[in-house]
């Protein structure tokens, strides 16, 4: 949500939560949620968005304790590991896990930041997912469909290529084909009941939007 500065490069929270709102969400995973960096107004907005979208949260740092990852959820969660992803490219990059009750079947959310093309960082990643089931995994990558790392998350479903066009795109400022750095990837049998990409420009990036429902 790049501290939610929108392509304007004006101060937009009020988009995001709107964004976020728009479909009534029960989990919502986030990254580059600002927590008092002052080009982004030096508030904390992971705590005002949860407070907005009445959520509870957990955050972890990405490049700096104020600037990382966060999950928000209305049902119950905890968290189950944390940390920073190997060291590739220019920033310090990090990953959250958390279990969601989904009516007694505890669900795997991960949320990551990953640089673009870092190999070990897709690995980790990989290594994190396989540790249950079900799971999701919401993440910018900073991969592009077709690119050869995708194919470590297999046997994880794409929900927006399952749901239509591979190639729509989760860039607010596109600048080629097929622009979509922005994954959300579920474990086999789970079952995808839609997808859909926001239309805010509170960032520089637009949410995916994925409703999933659980076998009982």
């Amino acid at each position: 949500i790049r501290g939610a500065v929108g392509v304007d490069g004006n101060l937009r929270p009020d988009l995001v939560a709107g964004e976020i709102l728009s479909s009534n969400p029960d989990v919502v995973v986030l990254q580059e949620v600002a927590r008092g960096w002052p080009i982004h107004g030096g508030g904390d907005l992971l705590a005002a968005l949860a407070e907005r979208l009445e959520m509870r949260y957990v955050y972890v740092a990405g490049a700096d304790t104020q600037f990382g990852n966060a999950v928000l959820s209305r049902r119950p969660m905890r968290l189950v590991s944390s940390g920073a992803l190997p060291a590739e490219g220019k920033l310090r990059r990090s990953y959250l896990a958390v279990s969601v009750d989904v009516g007694g079947t505890p669900l795997l959310v991960v949320g990551a930041h990953v640089e673009a093309g870092a190999a070990q960082q897709v690995d980790a990643l990989a290594r994190v997912l396989r540790t249950a089931a079900p799971v999701v995994l919401a993440a910018d990558l900073n991969l592009h469909p077709g690119d050869p790392l995708l194919q470590r998350f297999a046997p994880l479903v794409d929900v927006v290529a399952a749901t239509g066009d591979r190639c729509r795109t989760t860039s607010a400022e596109q600048v080629k084909a097929c622009d979509r750095p922005d994954w959300i990837f579920v474990s086999p049998g789970v079952e995808i009941v839609g997808a859909r990409i926001g239309t805010a420009t509170a960032s520089d990036h637009l949410a995916i939007h994925a409703t999933i429902r659980l076998s009982s």
